[in-house]
């Protein structure tokens, strides 16, 4: 305690293989590691080359004017070993500290006052969680934790330290393959072309509050300059989101999904908002959505793009309002149903932006107020196995409808040999379908057999605007009861019995 050293220019302290460098001061009297001339970078600094003893350890001791104050030179087979607490690293003219390999052993790096370097730190991405609590890195000329490109292979903990981020310095996928969890009001940014891609094995915990989110976000403030976040075959139940931000990405959030390997979602009170393609893309149907529920998602070329059969997992409190050129609604691609959901009047349309049948083998229920806009030759298909049930009120009715307000710009509604009690049909409107062919020659079409009869309900409710019937009944099998119903501009007539 209390001795100081005083190096020349160009001078370093090379600590080797089979060495150790021991400095344990005291607050009142620490250990110096100075420079002959108070220059920033007159001397090298301290390196720890291949020294992997247990006795490198630097507590309370002072670090300053190097080029970077303590630096490693590492190998797998050979490891460099530091143990850095309670101390000041200063007056740096590069990093304060250089992690140079992951192969580094850090036993401990905490309590310490990183300032007035040019850089604070630079890390490879697996040895983030090795800072422990209680670091400053404040008052540098760049005060960023830089995590250099590599993967996450153990489990570990990221701190909010105030006044600083953690910079993705590289322009690659970091590839998180092992529990990540992030601190409230922690502050991730990333490099132009890098994202954060959650493997299966890996999973994500960023959990802020109201008034400390944790914020993703893009160097600089451009729509599309980083990649986003792709939870890429993570099915992990830690994968959750909640009072976070997300901005400037491709797609905010991502997904890649197998039925063996299903990614898996929870997002909850987060925001967001200026990606430059869509702001969530649920990749595939085989995707877990376990919560997606009071988020604003906004200033987004697009929404959120979804295959059919996870639209139900969208919950209550979101909010689509203020995307580009209008873009609010809901992209739905073409997928089987065959799960129970039910749609929510979430103030947006839901549209069906594929050009192809949406089949429904399960129920499938739709709120008053939800409206559904069907792109050119799609078609909304009940199978034997499924239900449509859409009860509107006058007031508020559920509309199905074409994109451009144009008869046979879809293919309508069918029923193909669903004989469910439950095909109910209530204060809807279906407008400018029957595009279909002979197989869909109506706003709403039945398709029948002896042995499976299709059986609906449709009352108080608007049929209009077919390029063919307004409803088709393909045989007398087909059990179709109809009341107070308003016909209108339905080409080859109301019905077609």
């Amino acid at each position: 305690p209390g001795v100081k050293l005083e190096f020349s220019a160009g001078t370093k302290l090379k600590v080797n293989k089979g060495a150790s460098l021991y400095a344990v001061g005291t607050s009142r009297g620490p250990i110096i590691f100075t420079a002959r001339e108070p220059t920033p970078g007159y001397w090298d600094g301290i390196l720890f080359y291949t020294s992997n003893s247990i006795y490198n350890k630097l507590d309370y001791v002072t670090v300053e004017y190097g080029i970077k104050n303590i630096d490693t030179w590492s190998y797998d087979n050979q490891p460099a070993r530091i143990n850095v607490k309670n101390s000041i690293l200063r007056f740096a003219s590069e990093e304060a500290l250089y992690i140079e390999d992951i192969s580094v052993k850090i036993d401990s790096f905490e309590n310490n006052i990183l300032t007035k370097n040019g850089k604070s730190i630079s890390l490879p991405f697996h040895l983030v969680g090795k800072l422990g609590v209680g670091n400053s890195f404040e008052e540098n000329i760049d005060s960023r934790i830089y995590v250099r490109p590599s993967t996450l292979l153990k489990s570990q903990t990221w701190y909010n330290y105030s006044n600083t981020s953690y910079f993705f310095s590289g322009t690659s996928s970091y590839d998180v393959n092992a529990a990540l969890t992030l601190k409230s009001g922690t502050k991730l940014i990333f490099n132009t072309g890098s994202g954060l891609r959650v493997t299966k094995g890996g999973s994500l915990t960023a959990i802020g509050t109201s008034s400390k989110p944790i914020l993703f976000t893009g160097q600089e403030e451009s729509p599309g300059y980083w990649k986003g976040i792709n939870f890429y075959t993570s099915g992990s139940l830690k994968n959750k989101l909640d009072h976070v931000v997300i901005e400037y990405g491709i797609k905010n959030i991502d997904t890649w999904s197998y039925a063996a390997t299903p990614a898996r979602l929870n997002i909850k009170n987060s925001i967001l908002r200026y990606a430059s393609d869509v702001a969530v893309y649920i990749e595939d149907p085989s995707v877990k959505i376990d919560l997606f529920k009071n988020n604003i998602i906004t200033l987004n070329e697009k929404t959120i793009s979804i295959p059919f059969n996870l639209v139900g997992k969208i919950g209550l409190g979101n909010n689509f309002t203020g995307n580009l050129l209008d873009n609010n609604q809901i992209f739905i691609r073409s997928t089987t149903a065959n799960k129970p959901q039910t749609w929510l009047d979430l103030g947006v349309d839901y549209f069906f932006e594929s050009s192809s049948t949406y089949t429904v083998n399960s129920g499938f229920s739709i709120k008053k107020g939800a409206k559904l806009i069907f792109s050119t030759s799609s078609e909304l298909k009940i199978g034997d196995k499924g239900y449509l049930n859409a009860v509107g009120t006058e007031s508020d009715p559920i509309i199905f409808t074409g994109q451009e307000p144009t008869p046979g710009y879809w293919s309508g509604i069918q029923f193909y040999t669903s004989g469910s009690q439950s095909n109910l049909l209530d204060h809807v409107e279906v407008k400018y379908g029957g595009g279909g062919g002979s197989d869909s020659e109506g706003n709403i079409t039945s398709w029948c057999y002896a042995a499976n009869p299709a059986k609906f309900t449709i009352k108080n409710s608007l049929i209009s605007d077919s390029s063919s019937f307004g409803v088709n009944k393909e045989s007398a099998s087909c059990d179709i009861t109809l009341s107070n119903i308003i016909y209108r501009n339905n080409e080859l007539g109301n019905t077609n019995f």
